[in-house]
């Protein structure tokens, strides 16, 4: 049974989101915990400082490791998939040179944070960094769930989003039947 990690493909050929007050990254703290902000959190496109290395954005993008930002047409297609294994919060995001790709100033964004937790990393045979952070994770084959479950391990709770095999599955297929763009569907090890 295989384990997948679910994110956005802003390293490759999507750009990626960034917090309008850097003040707010505190408060998404990403450690399998529900989230309250009391406030709606503000984001932005980062925008290139030189136009032609300006990649696009995704219905799925990202800010931080082990966290997604679902635009409305991702969250329309997604939402009865992804909430029974986190929270989507609602944000701001502003449309910064219209690459949003909509006419309107700023509109409602998802932040998604995955709160189920499934302890499944064989620390002991995993890569560490130095320290005791887990780098490249080996997993206890008995553990790995196999029904549909998106979870996250403590040992990388604030790195990864992982997928059941069933989950990929269906989350590829939902992804595809809404025509998302900026999902990166990758082998955990």
């Amino acid at each position: 049974m295989s384990v997948w990690v679910f994110r956005s493909g802003f390293s490759n050929s999507f750009s990626a989101m960034t917090f309008v007050d850097i003040e707010d990254m505190d408060l998404c703290i990403i450690n399998g915990k529900e989230l309250h902000w009391g406030k709606v959190i503000q984001f932005e496109p980062i925008i290139e400082k030189k136009k032609k290395n300006q990649q696009p954005f995704g219905d799925i993008n990202g800010v931080m490791p082990a966290s997604v930002i679902l635009n409305p047409k991702a969250y329309h297609a997604l939402k009865d998939f992804l909430s029974p294994f986190g929270q989507l919060l609602p944000v701001e995001c502003f449309n910064r040179a219209g690459l949003l790709g909509t006419e309107v100033d700023s509109e409602t964004h998802y932040f998604y944070n995955v709160t189920n937790i499934i302890p499944c990393i064989d620390y002991q045979h995993s890569e560490k960094k130095i320290g005791t952070s887990v780098s490249k994770p080996v997993f206890f084959a008995d553990k790995i769930p196999q029904d549909i479950q998106v979870f996250k391990d403590p040992y990388r709770v604030r790195a990864d989003i992982y997928l059941s095999e069933a989950a990929k599955l269906l989350l590829e297929k939902l992804i595809a039947e809404a025509g998302l763009s900026g999902a990166e569907i990758i082998p955990a090890c």
